[in-house]
């Protein structure tokens, strides 16, 4: 190699130069008559260059100054070694250099720095690959306790620079209450498996404690029990400062801001990019993979994120994580994969809570979240953290969804996301917004796409939230495909203070199944349906003319014979009834919960059809609907003086102008008296609910009202054989079809 080029040393600052090389006298002569500086040899010392160069340092290096080492082979040990002066650069560009402990020391107990830069400004170290071989006493176990060899620790220092080092076994550096730390192009590599990542910190490839404005720019670092780790002090305490146990958001962050920039950071036992109560820390275009805790990890910090990074694989907190009351922090255009099984994609712990000062938002925006384990789906969620604010917004889900319900939020916008599975599962969930009487929470989720091509029961499940600190929840404009169940709109809680409000618009569902449910006790949810179709044009909830009360829960003032006969399209000859009663105004009424608020426009009630028609009809009576699950009615029909009805067939048809409604009821006015005991009773055997407009009953005809043209082609009804039980229920029957009904005439024999 040659002996150096010398145009490197045509500076202004003084410069030294460094080399093991024993033939250094005639080199000394020749560069010092070129440049006029000196040599300093180790003259005869094997290799070990730590005492000389202490005496060095001591003997009094210029602020500004550059010592370059020669390319070579050195020997350095912790304990003695300290930055000689302010602006000093330390050159080992082309030089190996073994560093260890002192000879003799306890690898297992002890560690230790080769460099103390503490309080130094502007000094530079550049170059160099630093190996250390580990516990001398451990064999041939190469790198056993290396990691407990740190290159430099800078207390205090501003300005500091690292330029193109290689660390084999050792980590690089930690720079507590630093300011201004660049380091750039650091490469490390672990030699030894296994490093508990909670060993003190010099595990730790890059340590930043208290430090403020650090740069990383495109490491390379391989193991470690962490990659770049920030440190402004502990996020779980108590006292002044700390809400529900952790630091909130009043507190300072000390940490930052800093920048992760390019590069690797992989395989090792900790987090890759990871720390508490920073301040503005970013990673960006980084690949940080495989990591037995996490791969990114904010505890406590403020406006921390993760932008155009790919990050794959993590174990325990998983992918990505946050621990703590933070804000602001954001996963933003990355890719985020797992590919082992056991990985995960992340979670968010903490506080529970959502008190002032305490987990603020975060955001989850432009990924793409990418489960490549067969058969399994990964998921992204919070444990126990409650969050004001979270936003996933446009992420492309592969055999991934987020599961946002478990602890309450005071807003979630879940919106132009799209999540596809190859897998048999269900879909995504969200919810539970919860909030204060004068801060109303908000549910967003639009604009959606969740299809899978291997089935799955639920789409999307919505979790309950309480009406009285919920404005509404708004699920529009999503497209739900391949599930049994396209949406489960679960129920809300038994003590809700007010009905809440889901507005159910827009969407394109795969089944048309949504699941509505109701608590056992307390208010219900009102569920606003508009501008919905299936997956093939056509409109749902329900067809044009369709009964709206077909199946659905019912209710009553009081029961004798159950109500839920009322809704049963007529499948058996109970019918509801109320008990007897002595006043004929007693407050009877029977009604039905419509399952999403429909536009409704008429109501058909009809008799029991036992051999005692007609009796318990109303004398006088009300038709009532709600807009809010029952608890407020308005009404839009009134009769009086009727007749009890005579025969089996018999409909009432009571029209209104078009209402919304969720809930609609009959009330009784005035009862009827059973004559045989001179009680009074409510009994009917269906109610049925219409949208407005639904074509009047056809006209029979007759000798006063029939034309040629009438019978032929309008009011002429149809006679069909069936000869199957699958539509009709009855086989071998002849049946009289018009154009609204269906009624059997008579047994035939085929």
């Amino acid at each position: 190699m040659s002996f150096l080029d010398l145009d490197e040393l045509l500076v202004s600052q003084p410069h030294y130069l460094v080399t093991t090389d024993t033939d250094q006298k005639a080199k000394q002569v020749a560069v010092e008559s070129v440049v006029g500086q000196r040599v300093i040899t180790p003259l005869m010392l094997p290799g070990d260059m730590t005492a000389l160069l202490d005496a060095v340092f001591d003997s009094g290096i210029p602020a500004g100054t550059t010592l370059k080492f020669l390319p070579g082979t050195y020997t350095l040990r912790t304990g003695v070694l300290s930055i000689p002066n302010d602006r000093v650069t330390l050159d080992f560009t082309g030089s190996i250099i073994n560093v260890s402990l002192p000879a003799g020391a306890n690898w297992v107990q002890s560690n230790g720095v080769i460099f103390d830069g503490n309080s130094k400004q502007g000094f530079t170290i550049r170059g160099g690959k630093w190996v250390c071989a580990g516990d001398p006493n451990e064999g041939g176990n190469f790198g056993k306790c290396a990691y407990k060899v740190r290159i430099l620790s800078a207390h205090g220092c501003s300005d500091l620079k690292l330029i193109d080092m290689e660390c084999v076994g050792c980590t690089l550096g930690r720079f507590p209450f630093g300011n201004n730390i660049k380091v750039f192009n650091p490469k490390g590599t672990n030699t030894e498996t296994g490093i508990n990542y909670q060993q003190g910190g010099f595990e730790s490839f890059l340590l930043f404690p208290y430090t403020t404005n650090f740069w990383v720019i495109n490491p390379e670092i391989d193991g470690f029990g962490h990659g770049v780790h920030w440190d402004g002090g502990t996020n779980e305490a108590s006292g002044a400062g700390y809400t529900n146990g952790y630091a909130d958001l009043t507190a300072s962050r000390p940490v930052g801001p800093g920048r992760i920039v390019g590069g690797f950071i992989k395989n090792g036992s900790g987090g890759g990019a990871w720390g508490s109560r920073g301040n503005d820390i970013v990673a960006s275009f980084c690949t940080i993979e495989n990591w037995g805790d996490t791969c990114w990890d904010d505890e406590g910090g403020i406006n921390c994120r993760a932008v155009h990074c790919t990050l794959r694989d993590a174990f325990n907190a998983g992918v990505i994580a946050t621990f703590g009351h933070v804000k602001g922090h954001k996963i933003i255009n990355c890719t985020i994969e797992i590919t082992q099984a056991g990985a995960k994609f992340g979670a968010f712990f903490g506080s529970p809570i959502m008190a002032d000062n305490t987990a603020e938002d975060i955001t989850i925006q432009d990924n793409t979240f990418d489960c490549k384990i067969a058969g399994q789906v990964g998921v992204i969620r919070p444990d126990g953290t409650a969050f004001k604010s979270v936003n996933i917004i446009g992420n492309t889900f592969k055999n991934a969804r987020w599961y946002w319900h478990e602890v309450g939020s005071r807003k979630q916008i879940i919106r132009d996301n799209t999540v596809e599975y190859t897998v048999a599962e269900d879909g995504p969930t969200c919810g539970t917004v919860v909030g204060t009487a004068t801060e109303k929470p908000l549910l967003i989720v639009r604009n959606n796409t969740i299809t899978t091509t291997a089935g799955g029961n639920v789409g999307l499940s919505i979790f309950n939230s309480d009406g009285a600190y919920c404005n509404a929840e708004y699920i529009e404009g999503n497209r739900i495909i391949g599930f049994t169940n396209d949406l489960d709109l679960k129920a809300t809680a038994a003590n809700a203070t007010a009905s809440l409000k889901r507005y159910v618009r827009g969407n394109t569902f795969g089944a048309g199944n949504v699941i509505v449910g109701q608590p056992t006790a307390g208010l219900r949810q009102q569920v606003i349906v508009s501008n919905n179709h299936l997956d093939d044009g056509t409109v749902w909830p329900k067809l044009p003319g369709a009964n709206f009360a077909l199946g659905e829960s019912t209710f009553a003032a009081n029961t004798l014979f159950s109500s839920s006969v009322i809704t049963d399209n007529y499948a058996n000859a109970n019918f509801y009834s109320s008990p007897y009663s002595f006043s004929e105004s007693t407050n009877e009424f029977v009604g039905v919960y419509l399952k999403y608020r429909q536009t409704i426009g008429e109501v058909v009630i009809a008799p029991r059809g036992d051999a005692n028609v007609g009796d318990g009809w109303p004398v006088s009576y009300v038709i009532e609907v709600s807009t809010n699950g029952g608890s407020t009615w308005q009404t839009v029909a009134t009769r009086t003086n009727q007749v009890k009805p005579s025969s089996v067939s018999y409909r009432e048809r009571i029209t209104f102008p078009a209402v919304q409604a969720d809930a609609v009821r009959l009330r009784s006015t005035k009862l009827w008296q059973d004559p045989g005991n001179s009680a009074y009773i409510l009994q009917i055997k269906q109610l049925e609910v219409y949208a407005p407009g639904r074509p009047a009953d056809p006209t029979l005809p007759t000798v006063a009202n029939l034309t040629a043209a009438q019978a032929l082609t309008v009011q002429l009804p149809t006679l069909i054989l069936v000869s199957t039980d699958v539509d009709y229920n009855d086989t071998n029957a002849l049946y009289l079809k018009t154009p609204t009904s269906l009624e059997r005439l008579s047994k035939t024999t085929l």
